[in-house]
């Protein structure tokens, strides 16, 4: 059985924030516990929070932000969650920029602030000190890489860089933290498992991102066989490789209430059925991409994936949630 099945949460934005940057650089204690404990409140089995740290905030103010990474995980472990804290994050838009690590600051000297022990105060200061604490889950240490456009030329220069930068910060959460499990999370696309293979030697679980999706104007990415088909592939992926299989985004969005209920409803059932944990995003309204209404701030393709509103309820249908 996959030791990580019973794994039901959401990944977490503040509402006051529009990147991980001022998430951490203006880290609001307050607004964190209550936006948490609504969340515990209308989803209360709950049980796991995936939250996306800041190295730029970070090394603004090392202490600070460590202090606040512990704040983090005791108001967490306050509402019974365990916490998926992800280090970095690759994934980047041109509507609304998440901000994170960019591919020049993985290619050693191609720039200035690419240097050999750049990192090294984050893994010390926020990995090791945890290497015995029961409140995190696992590490996952990029969220999204290998996400390329349609350079295909460049993408066949960058791509071993990025791998051999990945590695080595996973060595370097290994290091640090002998006790934690560590992944990387990647899209789920199609039947492919290309980018989780060329991750799988320095892994200890498989993370995936698989959306069933269909927009406003019903266009589906997968049908809800496909989808079901989709899952049992990273289940046999996890078989071929000895290591446990977990789902740290799905649930994808849409303008409409209706809508995106079903997609829940359809992309949690396939989960249960195929006994893969999940980490749907996202739990709460927020000026973070995706997570917010067109009038409320730049919004893209996937729509709004909040399930608690702007004004503190649960958004209308959303309680599906809680069948699975």
């Amino acid at each position: 059985m996959n030791i990580y099945s019973s794994v039901v949460g959401f990944n977490y934005r503040p509402s006051y924030a529009w990147n991980s940057y001022e998430e951490w650089r203006f880290f609001d204690r307050d607004v964190i516990d209550f936006e948490i404990g609504l969340g515990k409140k209308y989803f209360p089995k709950m049980n796991t929070l995936r939250i996306w740290l800041s190295y730029d905030a970070f090394r603004y103010e090392e202490e600070r932000q460590t202090a606040n990474f512990e704040t983090y995980l005791e108001i967490c472990d306050k509402y019974g969650c365990k916490v998926i804290p992800c280090l970095f994050n690759c994934w980047h838009d041109s509507v609304m920029d998440n901000g994170g690590i960019y591919h020049p600051m993985m290619i050693p000297g191609s720039i200035w602030c690419a240097e050999e022990r750049m990192y090294d105060s984050f893994f010390d200061r926020l990995v090791a000190p945890h290497r015995n604490d029961p409140r995190i889950l696992l590490w996952d240490v990029c969220n999204e890489p290998y996400s390329f456009g349609g350079n295909e030329e460049y993408r066949k220069f960058m791509e071993p860089y990025e791998t051999a930068w990945l590695k080595r910060m996973c060595d370097m959460c290994h290091a640090h933290d002998k006790t934690h499990p560590c992944g990387i999370s990647h899209y789920a696309s199609g039947t492919s498992t290309a980018l989780h293979e060329m991750v799988a030697d320095f892994v200890d679980v498989f993370l995936i991102h698989p959306y069933y999706f269909y927009s406003d104007d019903d266009v589906r990415n997968l049908t809800q066989e496909d989808f079901n088909g989709l899952l049992d592939t990273f289940n046999r992926l996890g078989e071929k490789y000895h290591k446990p299989v977990l789902s740290t985004e799905t649930c994808w969005g849409s303008r409409r209430d209706d809508i995106r209920a079903e997609i829940i409803e359809r992309t949690l059932a396939a989960h249960k059925q195929a006994e893969i944990g999940y980490v749907a995003h996202a739990l709460h309204w927020s000026h973070a991409p995706d997570l917010h209404d067109d009038d409320e701030g730049p919004a893209n393709f996937p729509g709004n994936l909040m399930f608690v509103t702007r004004d503190e309820k649960i958004r209308k249908y959303h309680e599906v949630f809680n069948m699975f």
